[in-house]
């Protein structure tokens, strides 16, 4: 035990001095050498995008679409967020001067200028494209769940409330999310439980969970989405454990073994 903590204290004294002087290599090349610029993307409607950049040290950093730039979308000046895309809550500009977009539309498949101006008053500009792809694909994934364990249905949903059936009964929904809230017998019972953005979570998988589930969301329209819960029996025992067992079993055999044969040449000796 001594000998496994001297190791392992050792060891972290070796990380922290090479995190240390990574650290070090890493200030002195700041400024030197560095390539700016912003990274053009696909962004995937209903969905947040960010425009990631690499940019001078500025006093102040301005967002423009291309085909209106006389007002900026949003500035950053002296720390603070300003203008009509910021505060609409369309965008918002993170500390190193990238564009975050909160919620893509087709309004965003456009290009994108940034005007920085640095301590020196120089002024830098830095074009981006930004391509909108289109909704993202809907579905749930279909899974193997361990029985004891939690399990999440995975899905990507387009946004409305969520019902979720069992197959086998699809009158009255397990759990259902409406308006934010949740019900139905599976959430009472804490069977089940759905995520703020809709995918099923079970609290502890029993065979009784072992079949086809539907989960219906509506948005204006009605969606429906079918995906498998596979129990696949009890959780595999942790290796340590195992370890720790086999330990445990060889050494009371060895005592036992030990007992055993004393006691036989005590006999003997009595004899």
């Amino acid at each position: 035990m001594f000998l496994y903590g001297f190791n392992c204290i050792a060891l972290l004294k070796v990380l922290f001095i090479l995190v240390r002087s990574l650290n070090g290599s890493i200030a002195q090349d700041e400024g030197h050498g560095r390539t700016y610029g912003c990274q053009s993307i696909d962004a995937v409607i209903g969905q947040p995008a960010i425009i990631g950049c690499t940019l001078p040290p500025s006093r102040h950093v301005y967002w423009f679409d291309e085909t209106d730039d006389a007002e900026p979308l949003i500035r950053l000046e002296d720390g603070a967020r300003y203008r009509r895309g910021y505060d609409s809550g369309e965008y918002n500009i993170t500390t190193n001067g990238s564009l975050a977009i909160n919620r893509v539309s087709t309004a965003h498949n456009f290009s994108i200028l940034v005007i920085t101006g640095t301590k020196d008053d120089n002024n830098h500009k830095f074009h981006a494209q930004l391509t909108v792809t289109g909704f993202p694909t809907t579905g749930c994934q279909s899974i193997d769940g361990i029985i004891g364990q939690p399990a999440i249905i995975e899905c990507t949903f387009p946004p409305g409330d969520v019902y979720w059936f069992d197959e086998t009964n699809d009158v009255e929904p397990l759990i259902r999310f409406e308006g934010g809230d949740r019900s139905g017998r599976g959430f009472e019972s804490g069977d089940y439980n759905i995520t703020n953005n809709g995918p099923l979570v079970v609290n502890r998988v029993s065979t009784a969970n072992n079949f086809s589930i539907l989960v219906i969301t509506r948005d204006g329209s009605e969606n429906n989405f079918i995906a498998q819960l596979t129990v696949t029996g009890m959780p595999t025992t942790d290796n340590k454990h195992n370890a720790l067992v086999a330990s445990l079993t060889c050494v009371v055999t060895i005592v036992a073994f030990g007992a055993i044969t004393l006691a036989v040449i005590l006999r003997e000796e009595e004899r």
